[in-house]
């Protein structure tokens, strides 16, 4: 994480905020990457199964339950 976090001290020294719509853009999308990559990183959630996709030139973290029948109750059997 460190080279998002230095990138957004680095972009945050640069530009005050609504200066640069494309730099605050960029910040904006460099804050959401890092919280993306500890979520995904910390892999803490033992009802999730995680996993990378690759696309084209894209990078895709992935996480998704391993067990979806309490979701699947909820929504389409327990409906009023």
């Amino acid at each position: 994480m460190g080279e998002v976090d230095a990138l957004t001290r680095v972009l945050d020294a640069t530009a005050k905020q609504g200066e640069d719509p494309e730099i605050d853009g960029f910040r904006r999308r460099c804050s959401e990457a890092r919280q993306a990559l500890q979520a995904f990183s910390a892999l803490d959630e033992p009802n999730l199964v995680y996993w990378a996709e690759l696309r084209g030139r894209g990078v895709f973290l992935r996480a998704a339950p391993v067990d979806i029948a309490q979701q699947l109750r909820a929504a389409l059997f327990e409906r009023e």
